[in-house]
């Protein structure tokens, strides 16, 4: 069956359980709407032939990559012009986030140590923060000597090993 009249045949279905008079049905099937939906319909089912064809029997497995496996970057500034035909998701996923492309081009991203950028990096994780990964937040951590309030030399040791570690030197 042509998905066409799958469509009609539940048009029919939701007219008759609604009960709309005869003479609003036939004005359904020229409602621009409902040709856009068949045509949105048709696009789909040429896709889903097309990756039968490739070899892909099951095509409603959820991918790392292809069709809204990624957000739309242009959907993220508010000015995505394909709306609903666009091959990308359109929904805030932070795990589909596309790549930080200031951490491609400098290696770093200011954005992210400011806690303000909303795209994906490198090595993300729950485990790691800004700092790297568990092993150096345990050698950085001076939780324990809080007594450098009173003491000017310990103050200033941990002082500089924070700014130290915050602006390296360039060597």
């Amino acid at each position: 069956m042509d998905f066409s009249t799958l469509l009609y045949e539940a048009i029919d279905t939701q007219n008759n359980h609604f009960k709309i008079p005869e003479d609003d049905h036939k004005n359904d099937r020229e409602d621009p709407l409902i040709t856009l939906a068949l045509d949105v319909l048709k696009r789909d089912s040429e896709k889903v032939a097309l990756l039968r064809l490739k070899g892909f029997e099951r095509v409603d497995i959820e991918r790392s990559s292809g069709k809204h496996s990624v957000v739309c970057r242009h959907w993220l500034k508010g000015m995505c012009m394909k709306g609903e035909f666009c091959d990308f998701l359109h929904q805030l996923v932070y795990s589909r986030m596309p790549p930080c492309k200031s951490v491609e081009k400098n290696s770093f991203c200011t954005d992210r140590l400011k806690g303000c950028c909303i795209f994906k990096h490198t090595g993300d994780d729950e485990s790691t923060d800004f700092l790297g990964s568990k092993e150096n937040k345990n050698d950085l951590d001076h939780s324990d000597d809080l007594s450098y309030k009173n003491d000017l030399e310990k103050f200033t040791h941990a002082f500089n090993s924070a700014l130290l570690f915050a602006f390296p030197r360039i060597v």
